[in-house]
């Protein structure tokens, strides 16, 4: 299956998790909580946000791995993992603090190929396909952040680099 359509379909499942996330945040009160670590936390919106992401991928590349957080790996025969980080930012979601993501990545020959971002409470979505062509739904700046990031990342992080593509734009 072709990257741009593999994208579309992750796409969709991250929106639907995202509104599964949504959820629990708006009842982050009765959420339930478990520490994993110093400063390391698990909920239950991890675990079942993640759940859901595994089914819909399970589903539409029964072949491919799964890689996630709160889960056991399973391993797949096409050469493609999926990686996933059910709520990014969980001690912000805990504490109701509207600063999460929820991340998608997929990996094939030990190189990401496709990266999803989607902020559920903003409507904030960042694609990019291994084309490296970075697309943005709801977020007129946000591409150049996202751009600068990838940059950085691409880069090794040196220091200023960020800050100096922002400056450009």
């Amino acid at each position: 299956m072709i990257l741009e359509k593999k994208t579309e379909i992750t796409i969709a499942i991250v929106k639907s998790a995202g509104a599964l996330a949504l959820k629990f945040f708006h009842d982050v009160a009765n959420l339930n909580v478990e520490r994993k670590g110093h400063q390391d936390f698990v909920s239950r919106a991890d675990k079942e946000v993640e759940l859901f992401i595994r089914a819909g991928l399970e589903k539409a590349f029964p072949d491919d791995g799964i890689v996630g957080e709160e889960h056991d790996t399973k391993t797949g025969n096409s050469g493609f993992t999926w990686v996933i980080d059910p709520i990014d930012g969980t001690t912000n979601f805990i504490n109701g603090i509207p600063a999460w993501t929820i991340v998608l990545a997929g990996v094939c020959d030990d190189k990401t190929q496709i990266g999803i971002i989607f902020d559920a409470l903003w409507r904030f979505l960042v694609w990019a396909p291994v084309s490296m062509t970075r697309f943005c739904e709801n977020c007129p700046r946000l591409h150049l952040l996202m751009e600068a990031l990838v940059l950085d990342f691409q880069t090794g992080l040196q220091p200023g680099a960020l800050k100096k593509q922002l400056e450009k734009s």
